[in-house]
Formats: C-alpha cells, sequence, structure tokens
C-alpha cells in the first residue's frame, strides 16, 4: 500500500468499465404493429427531444420521416418525406397533399400504456373509397422498448 491514490483509480476504473443497461428512452421509443399473414408488421420510432418520427414497412422498403405533436391522450403524425429504397438508389421525396396514401397521410394515434392505437379517419382523407375503407384502421402498435 505505497500508494493509495493508485489503487483508488485502479478500482474506479474497473467499476466504471463494467458492463451498464443503457435505456434509450426518453430519447427513443420504438412500437411495432401486429403482423398477421397479409399485412407485414409497421414500426414507428418516436425521436424526442427533436419530436420527429419515422413510420417504416420493411415489406415495401418504405420509410416516412416526420414530426410528431401529443395533446393530451393523442398522438399526431405529420408526414414531411418519404424514403424508398429502389434497385438503382435511394429515392427520397418532399411529400405533399396531392401525394397522400395510406402511409403518408396525418395519423393520429391514441397513447395507452405501453401501445398506440392507430384511430385516423381514412373514410374522411380518401372520401373516393370510403366503400373500401374503415373509418379508422384500428391497427394496435405494442411498445417494443422499455422506458
Amino acid at each position: 500500500m505505497k500508494n493509495p491514490f493508485l489503487l483508488l483509480t485502479a478500482l474506479w476504473l474497473l467499476w466504471s468499465c463494467g458492463a451498464k443497461k443503457v435505456s434509450l428512452w426518453p430519447y427513443v421509443a420504438v412500437f411495432k404493429s401486429d403482423e398477421s399473414p397479409n399485412i407485414p408488421a409497421t414500426y414507428i420510432i418516436l425521436k424526442n427531444p427533436a419530436k420527429s418520427y419515422e413510420m417504416y414497412s420493411p415489406l415495401l422498403y418504405t420509410s416516412i420521416i416526420g414530426e410528431w405533436k401529443q395533446a393530451h391522450d393523442t398522438l399526431y403524425l405529420y408526414p414531411k418525406y418519404e424514403l424508398q429504397n429502389k434497385s438503382d438508389g435511394l429515392l427520397q421525396r418532399e411529400i405533399t397533399q396531392k401525394d397522400s396514401t395510406m402511409l403518408t397521410v396525418m395519423h393520429t394515434l391514441l397513447v395507452k400504456p405501453n401501445e398506440l392505437i392507430d384511430i385516423t379517419r381514412y373514410d374522411t382523407i380518401f372520401k373516393e373509397f370510403t366503400i373500401f375503407l374503415p373509418k379508422t384502421d384500428g391497427t394496435i402498435y405494442k411498445r417494443t422498448t422499455q422506458p
């Protein structure tokens, strides 16, 4: 015990270099929709404090990027850009009102503990398809990251 400072420094280094569980929350929250044979899973990735999100559909090779806002128990997703992975490269385009598809419209989600429920009124957005579309999708996105 010639130098207690050296011993304390060595112990501190050993303790600080140990494995620790790191959580991305409150910075990132990932939600995944249920899969079925005819509907692939979709992911919603909420990023905080930037208030940005990504909605990713692996089967379509498409990501929607935008901003999110929350009012009480309702989450609003405002799409800004669409990214598509094509055989000749990545295609990025800005989303406009005339480009509306089921993925690129503003989504409204009900916030529940550890899940989001899609309550977007597709029948009011796509009036010409009201016969085929349900009033709301009702898709449930379950949290895959733990707070």
